[in-house]
């Protein structure tokens, strides 16, 4: 009966800290995909640097050489995201948009030919999109240097504050999990408080008694950090199966660490709060024992 009861315990204390471990795993899931939602998002920002009209094709070429090589232009699978776009490409695609053929009011394409570029993430600051800027503005043949200026400013606002909000949720959630936690394990402890006085009493060290406590309550936290992970991948892939676009910021790698991080959490958290609760019944009066 008593190994039973042992057992219910230690059954309660896995399930308890798994429950909490899911839960902040979960929005620590959504800090990650938010972070990489934003990543997508500025990886599908393009820059249209448009040319002079009536500029040769060896003029082009030099161009777009030179910003093949510019040190913040994107290369994704070996190849530099620099696009050559027609001006009667660009007319096609805003007649297709406005459903009004302009060429045939005006009588002749008053467009420009452009160059689409895509730009490494971490020159996507207003500071550096201006640079970038002034100096194409610069380059011979350029005519005038075009990207989506009110998004960008709005995606940093809004990443800003939603990134804070993210942040303080989610430590107040890792707070109230270690809390809760703690609890738990001693709550569990609270039943060994009479087995801890007998050992103690046949003249068991302070270490000796701790010893199976602690060793039992790390592989709880570890394995409880495990089953976590394992019921946190599950919960993913069914939203992702929900929604299908969520796959598109899945990272196996994130994913991974945030794995290590709830196992580690799990195996810390409950051997400090075990090994807090054996030093509360060692040095506790015998009258406060009942």
């Amino acid at each position: 009966m008593k190994t039973l009861g042992h057992k219910v315990i230690s059954l309660n204390v896995i399930v308890s800290i798994t429950a909490m471990l899911v839960v902040l795993g979960f929005c620590l899931t959504l800090v990650v995909y938010s972070q990489k939602l934003v990543s997508v998002i500025k990886e599908n920002i393009e820059i249209y640097v448009y040319l002079d009209k009536d500029l040769s094709k060896e003029d082009r070429d030099i161009i777009h050489s030179l910003l093949a090589n510019k040190p913040y232009v994107e290369t994704k699978e070996n190849f530099v995201q620099v696009q050559f776009l027609p001006k009667e490409k660009i007319a096609k695609e805003l007649i297709r948009e406005t459903g009004e053929n302009f060429i045939q009011f005006l009588g002749e394409n008053p467009l420009r030919d452009a160059f689409v570029i895509r730009l490494k993430e971490s020159y996507f600051e207003a500071d550096s999109l201006l640079t970038i800027k002034k100096e194409l503005e610069k380059v011979r043949g350029v005519y005038e240097v075009v990207y989506q200026e009110n998004l960008i400013h709005a995606l940093h606002r809004n990443v800003w504050v939603i990134s804070v909000i993210l942040l303080l949720f989610v430590l107040l959630l890792f707070f109230t999990a270690v809390i809760l936690i703690d609890n738990t394990i001693k709550i569990a402890m609270f039943s060994q408080r009479l087995l801890i006085r007998s050992m103690q009493l046949v003249g068991a060290t302070d270490a000796f008694i701790r010893k199976p406590f602690l060793s039992q309550s790390l592989l709880q936290g570890a394995f409880s950090g495990l089953l976590a992970s394992i019921l946190l991948f599950f919960l993913t892939q069914y939203f992702q199966i929900q929604i299908e676009e969520l796959a598109l910021l899945y990272d196996l790698t994130s994913f991974v660490v945030l794995c290590v991080g709830l196992t580690t959490l799990g195996a810390v958290v409950a051997w400090v709060s075990t090994f807090r609760a054996v030093n509360k019944y060692l040095h506790k009066p015998l009258d406060e024992l009942y």
